[in-house]
Formats: structure tokens, sequence, C-alpha cells
């Protein structure tokens, strides 16, 4: 996983229990507020590639 320093997993409350998540915003940027990943999760798991440094999710 060292190509993916970043790993999002989307969990959340339904009527039905806890459940997998889909579908949820993500946007990351750097310590400068500088966009560098705006898009949606396919699943419930998101593997990000991302620069040295300072990010905010």
């Amino acid at each position: 996983m060292n190509k993916y320093p970043l790993v999002l997993e989307f969990v959340g409350s339904t009527d039905t229990g806890n459940d997998y998540l889909a579908d949820g915003p993500v946007h990351i940027s750097d310590s400068h507020g500088k966009d560098l990943l705006s898009t949606r999760s396919d699943g419930p798991f998101m593997l990000v590639s991302l620069p040295q440094g300072r990010q905010n999710v």
C-alpha cells in the first residue's frame, strides 16, 4: 500500500444499522487550499496517491 498512502473507508449509520456507504463526496486540498482531488467515491473504499506534504480531507 506504499503507492497509496491514504485509504478512506466510508461507513455510516442507516435505518438498518451501520452500513458501508458509496457515492459520497471527497475533497482533498493541500495546506495552501489548492484542490488536489474533488470527486465522489465509487464504493466504500478509496485508495489515494498524494504528493508528500500536509493535506486536508
